[in-house]
């Protein structure tokens, strides 16, 4: 700018901001961004000073106004702001201000806002002024005239002491603050724009000074920078500036305010004549939702995110580069009526869809309870406490974590409900991608539902998110309001023990036992007869295993399942998994497990397990006396030829029985002594033995056998496993075998010979159908199968050497068979020598190829037991087989 102007050059502008009295700002024309400003003051006037508003952190009250000097700001104001006038400069000082008069209107008519200020009293001419002068004399003639009124500053000294207003520029409790005003518009004058969003503002009539921040949204805004110590703009924060400024700075508007930021902050929306001034910056792309205040806009939440979308869709100003995020999902499917079968967690779900698929849906913009950090955190990671070694287990450590899983599992699993597909995850790391979705179940939204009770949070983003994420975040304003959940500050872990031993399973059994049932939630199922379950009674967690039923094993590691384990695990899951149950508990084992029946409502899972053929019934159910329940099961599934017994063959199943009865078909019974034919061994403690009393009977099947199958073999149509047929050995000659299993890559088929015991795979082409005559109604299968009773197979390590050792002692020699027990599939037995009276078991023992069991139930061979201890302990102190290098039971941790 000149340092001087010619009083007779007119400029044009608009007000901008009345400073005081006799100061103004007026801005010239944008071009291409904000406009220029220059600060006018009047010629030959001064006004009263207005009071400075105190330092930042200052407790100090600062001076107050002169008398009269708001007033006279006020007038100016009112007349000026945002008018369009014209101006003359007539000097300008060293420091650039210029002084002149400025004009409102244009033409001879224009008025001269010096002389109506001097005409009301609201400046005074400068001391010193040039009475004499032309252009003054006007001015000195309305001052008396002024005074003579006693207008203004020429009031009396008791009238102008009125005028001096008291601004209160903090507020002492600013949440009681907002209550107070009940969220209805009070009347303020905007004094300062900071940004966009950010502005002063002055209530009137009580002159308190507040802060504020528009609720809801945010603008680019200007960030000092800490080396050349001068504020630098974010994009567009310049025109987002000027866009407000022109529209509210130093109006008088309606402000509501509708809560806190900050110590001295207040977040508000601005009531314009014109309009909501945040849907205007938000419509221009001048603004984005901040989703952390939106929760506490009050009104037109639906304009402004309505506003948003369509500057997104515009590319406006700060959208410029958006991109709206794609859902690769077709339209059809991105909606859908599920059945929740799982609550994997209280953010994640496993939902079955109406095609029968199965798929894991998290909740949109749902976060589950989290751990809180404490200085045992950094203990246990560092490992230097670990609380035992206590397994952490989140659902129950995590404060609420269980309450929200318990929520969601009451309200959802075993119910449909609604899937919205809101957006997909992308993967990060080693998290795969997740699919999330807006869940409601009736007219509840869960993630709503959950949160407004404290048992979740929202997940903070920005594109990603659920179709109902304003109500979320309200829901979550208002828990926070009501300190519920999470939001206490006080949660505390759950106090939750596990039954993992026998000792503990031996102090709860008895309370179990005389409860009858006890109500109890089903964790975890890891197969079809086994599962963790949770039993609120006692705040426990338990192993429970269903008594007298057996199920398919299923795989780990690089063992394959057994056919149809994954079917018996899922019809368990489908029917208990996460549903209160109750469980009838009749025992233990020696593992801690517990053991018994599983109620869900009325169904027994035993039974519904044994009738779909996803089971078989335990020879233990006699003793759990739940055999007479089972029995009928089975028989039912047996006969609809159900899973397990897809390939039930009646005659194979007698045949069966036979095989196992040795001469006679009836099954030895405990306490009785034959002599055996030992003729095949498959570890170290099993093995296959005939009888030798029915060796001529046998002699004779097989001289029947060969000679009708080589008259005429009749090749084997339909193979089943369990089918008996006559197959031909490497030595040419015919024996009866039963069908084991089929490869289906390679078709070999496996085969045992039941009046051997040994087993091969052989092709379909050495098969043939066993001739009537040669049936197990002429004579019962002469190979059973046994084991030496109270042993168990040493380590992995040393089982083919031990197996190879029991097969070179024994294999073709004739033995003294002593039957100790009957349960299982192989009969329980002791061996001696015929001659030399040695006994096998003991032998095995001595030179450490085989373990004793640890304990018997059955008293008559408690003292058979503790013979082979001694055998064993005295292996160990020799050190000899597996006790080469030590004990190997030992727990290297107590070395």
């Amino acid at each position: 700018m000149a340092e001087s102007a010619q009083p007779s050059k007119i400029h044009h502008g608009t007000v901008k901001l009345i400073l005081s009295g006799d100061t103004v700002v007026v801005r010239g024309v944008p071009k291409g961004g904000p406009p220029p400003e220059k600060v006018i003051s009047f010629s030959g006037v001064t006004a009263p000073r207005l009071a400075r508003r105190p330092a930042a952190g200052s407790s100090d009250a600062g001076e107050p106004d002169e008398a009269c000097a708001w007033d006279s700001r006020e007038f100016l104001r009112n007349k000026l702001i945002g008018q369009n006038v014209t101006f003359t400069v007539d000097y300008t000082v060293p420091n650039g201000r210029d002084y002149g008069t400025i004009f409102l209107g244009s033409g001879p008519s224009a008025e001269n806002i010096t002389q109506t200020m001097i005409s009301k009293g609201l400046v005074s001419l400068k001391e010193g002024a040039r009475q004499d002068d032309p252009s003054v004399m006007p001015l000195v003639a309305l001052e008396q005239h002024a005074k003579s009124l006693g207008l203004g500053v020429h009031a009396p000294s008791d009238v102008k002491a009125k005028t001096i207003r008291t601004v209160k520029h903090t507020v002492a409790d600013p949440a009681a603050f907002v209550e107070k005003l009940a969220f209805k518009p009070v009347d303020a004058i905007i004094e300062h724009v900071r940004d966009g969003s950010n502005f002063r503002a002055l209530l009137v009539p009580s002159m308190q000074s507040i802060s504020c921040s528009l609720t809801g949204i945010r603008t680019p805004t200007f960030r000092r920078d800490p080396t050349t110590k001068t504020e630098v703009a974010e994009p567009y924060a310049a025109e987002a500036k000027y866009f407000f400024e022109t529209r509210i700075l130093q109006r008088q508007i309606k402000l509501v305010i509708e809560g806190t930021s900050g110590q001295q902050g207040f977040l508000c929306t601005i009531k314009h004549p014109k309009g909501n001034v945040s849907q205007l910056l938000v419509a221009e792309g001048f603004a984005k939702i901040l989703d952390y205040s939106f929760a506490d806009v009050r009104e037109d939440r639906d304009k402004l995110r309505a506003a948003e979308a369509a500057a997104k869709q515009r590319k406006l100003r700060i959208w410029k580069d958006y991109e709206a995020p794609v859902l690769d999902i077709p339209e059809d499917q991105r909606s859908f009526m599920g059945l929740v079968l799982e609550v994997s967690s209280p953010e994640r779900l496993i939902v079955q869809k109406p095609d029968g698929s199965r798929t894991e849906i998290t909740i949109s913009s749902l976060r589950q309870p989290r751990r809180v950090k404490t200085s045992d955190d950094k203990r246990e990671k560092s490992g230097e406490d670990n609380k035992g070694g206590r397994r952490k287990k989140p659902l129950f450590d995590v404060p609420f974590m269980f309450q929200a899983r318990e929520f969601l599992r009451k309200k959802l699993v075993g119910n449909h409900a609604q899937f919205v597909i809101d957006y997909v995850r992308p993967a990060e790391g080693n998290y795969p991608a997740k699919v999330c979705a807006t869940v409601t179940i009736g007219d509840t939204d869960v993630a709503e539902a959950l949160i407004t009770k404290g048992l979740g949070t929202v997940f903070r983003h920005d594109e990603l998110r659920s179709t109902t994420y304003d109500r979320l975040m309200q829901a979550e304003r208002n828990a926070e309001k009501n300190k519920v959940g999470v939001h206490k500050g006080d949660g505390q872990s759950m106090r939750v023990s596990e039954i993992t031993s026998k000792q503990a399973a031996e102090q709860i059994l008895p309370a179990l036992q005389r409860s009858g049932t006890v109500d109890a939630v089903v964790e975890f199922v890891s197969s079809g007869s086994r599962l963790r379950a949770y039993i609120p009674k006692h705040t426990c967690t338990c192993t429970f295993m269903l008594a007298g039923v057996s199920t398919p094993r299923t795989g780990y590691g690089d063992n394959k399942s057994e056919e149809f384990a994954e079917e018996s695990l899922q019809f368990t899951k489908d029917l208990c998994l996460q549903r209160d149950v109750q469980l009838e508990v009749i025992d233990s084992d020696r593992n801690g497990n517990l053991c018994g029946n599983v109620y869900v409502g009325n169904t027994n899972v035993s039974v519904s397990l044994l009738e779909q053929g996803l089971g078989t019934m335990h020879f233990t159910a006699s003793r759990y006396g739940n055999e007479s329940t089972l029995a009928p099961a089975e028989e039912s599934a047996k006969t609809q030829r159900l899973h397990l017994w897809s390939t039930y063959d009646p005659a194979a199943e007698a045949a069966k029985a036979a095989a196992g009865g040795g001469d006679g078909g009836e099954t030895a019974t405990a306490g009785t002594t034959e002599e055996v034919l030992v003729t095949e061994v498959v570890d170290a403690t099993t093995f296959y033995a005939q009888r030798t009393a029915g060796a001529d009977k046998l002699g004779e099947l097989m001289e029947t056998l060969n000679t009708a199958v080589s008259a005429g073999a009749e090749p084997v149509d339909n193979l089943r496993k369990g089918s008996v047929v006559a197959a031909k050995f490497v030595d040419d000659a015919w024996y009866r075998a039963r069908v084991e299993g089929t490869d289906r890559e390679t078709g070999k088929i496996s085969i045992r010979y039941v009046d051997y015991g040994n087993a091969e795979e052989t092709d379909k082409a050495k098969l043939a159908v066993l001739p009537e005559s040669c049936n197990f109604e002429q004579l019962p299968a002469q190979a059973s199968q046994m084991k030496l009773a109270l042993l168990a197979p040493p380590p992995e390590d040393y089982a083919e050497e031990a197996a190879e050792l029991l097969r070179g002692g024994i294999l073709n020699k004739v033995y003294k068979c002593s039957v100790e027990s009957t349960e299982g599939d192989a009969q329980q037995v002791t061996l001696v020598h015929a001659e030399s009276e040695d006994e096998v078991s003991k032998t095995m023992l001595s030179m450490g190829y085989a373990t004793v069991v640890g304990r018997t139930r059955d008293r008559r061979l408690q003292k058979l037991l503790g013979e082979y201890k001694t055998c064993q302990d005295e292996a160990k102190t020799n050190h000899v087989g597996m006790w080469m290098y030590g004990d190997i039971t030992e727990d290297p941790k107590d070395l």
